[in-house]
């Protein structure tokens, strides 16, 4: 849970300071572009132990779709905790 909390946290920073004109790195939209896809790449990577969904909808589909597949329920009651965090992520950030 660790994990996926600060990948999205440092996913959205990301995020949010590039979009924002007084944050900007670069005015340049495919170097924002670039930075954007290379911090996914990075937050992904470090958070891989959990997943790294960073975010909601595709923690909850990873666990409609394991739990269809295997026939079993229980994949559906850690959803919980993957969904939370991120939200958690993205409300600190």
């Amino acid at each position: 849970m660790l994990t996926e909390f600060l990948g999205t946290l440092g996913f959205m920073f990301v995020i949010l300071t590039q979009t924002n004109k007084k944050t900007q790195i670069t005015s340049s939209p495919v170097r924002i572009f670039v930075l954007i896809s290379l911090a996914l790449m990075i937050f992904r990577e470090c958070a891989s132990d959990s997943g790294a969904a960073l975010n909601p909808a595709v923690a909850l589909s990873f666990s409609f779709f394991s739990a269809l597949f295997k026939q079993d329920v229980y994949e559906m009651s850690t959803a919980w905790i993957y969904i939370n965090s991120d939200f958690a992520a993205a409300m600190v950030a």
